[in-house]
């Protein structure tokens, strides 16, 4: 594998003030890529002028109507010629290092089809920046390569669970394997990579690098976890993340892969009872009850399935239940 191997994807939307940082950090690679595609996604500000006043033919700029990163990240591997795609959010950027080493550690390891590395963050909106590689609970379910190289020995089921560790920035993978995974799913606004992740890991060879090689600026997240917000965003994450295992769950089954479905059974329970905590948080009785119905059918600890079979059949206590979660605090809510 050589770095003209690869080609760079960057999505953009309205984002001129930060779009050329990414652009020029992948022109600063110590390796160069095949190509850099622009998408402009319907930008209602100087994107265009500024990037083909920038960079030139230095990179391809894909214009479009605006229609969602999911569908600007398509419109752009449509123009892809290489046999890797890596994508990069116009407010992230790669360390200079990222393609060089993702192509010496690809050339270590043999038939992986896609590869995530580590990252750290800027501007967070939480007050501090932070390194992150991988959990434990995913490295344990992973053959080490090399110190900072794993493989994932089961991706389906591993991803079950840590999906979201694969922020899209990070990940690099077969143009051939992204086709076959069916694309973004533009019906998604939030969790579209975690949906394209699950239906990854059903076929795909993962391997993971623990090694920073990507910056995720964490500006853009200030808003959304703002209250009140931050419920409506959380609400629809859970929505889609129980769309996601919904799908992973009948998948599962469908292969008659037990253990999978026990942990899918049992990740689409938690999600329920994140789903209850937020929509009782803005008083949505009627979310409050589906996710009240929807957590019966997977939840296997008797003490959850009686407080979700009466928080769903009686209004009077749920009542309660409301007035009690609605005071907690926003991080209560994700852990409740």
């Amino acid at each position: 594998m050589k770095s003209s191997d690869i080609t760079v994807i960057i999505p953009s939307y309205n984002r001129v003030n930060v779009v050329c940082r990414a652009i020029q950090s992948v022109l600063n690679q110590s390796s160069s890529c095949g190509e850099i595609i622009v998408v402009n996604d319907g930008s209602t500000d100087t994107t265009s002028e500024v990037v083909r006043s920038t960079f030139g033919d230095a990179v391809i700029l894909v214009e479009k109507e605006n229609g969602g990163v999911s569908s600007a990240r398509n419109a752009g591997v449509e123009r892809v010629k290489t046999e890797w795609i890596a994508f990069l959010d116009s407010d992230d950027y790669f360390l200079e290092n990222n393609i060089a080493r993702r192509v010496e550690v690809m050339n270590s390891i043999d038939d992986v089809d896609l590869l995530s590395c580590s990252y750290e963050t800027a501007n967070s909106p939480l007050g501090s920046n932070w390194y992150c590689g991988f959990s434990s609970d995913l490295l344990s379910e992973c053959d080490a390569v090399s110190e900072t190289i794993h493989r994932l020995q089961d991706p389906f089921y591993t991803c079950l669970k840590s999906c979201e560790q694969f922020s899209l920035s990070t990940v690099m993978m077969r143009l051939e394997s992204f086709v076959r995974a069916g694309r973004f799913d533009t019906s998604f606004t939030i969790g579209e990579d975690n949906r394209l992740i699950s239906l990854l890991s059903r076929f795909a060879k993962f391997a993971v690098c623990r090694e920073k090689l990507v910056v995720l600026d964490m500006a853009k997240d200030s808003e959304s976890l703002s209250i009140p917000k931050s419920v409506n965003w959380w609400l629809t994450a859970a929505r889609n993340r129980h769309r996601i295992l919904s799908d992973a769950f009948q998948y599962a089954v469908q292969i008659e892969d037990a253990r999978s479905v026990a942990r899918a059974n049992d990740l689409i329970a938690t999600n329920c009872k994140h789903g209850i905590a937020w929509a009782a948080s803005i008083q949505d009785y009627p979310t409050v009850k589906e996710y009240a119905r929807l957590a019966l059918k997977h939840e296997k600890r008797p003490a959850w399935r009686c407080a979700y079979s009466t928080i769903a059949a009686s209004p009077g206590i749920m009542s309660v239940f409301i007035n009690w979660i609605s005071k907690r605090r926003r991080d209560d809510f994700q852990n409740f």
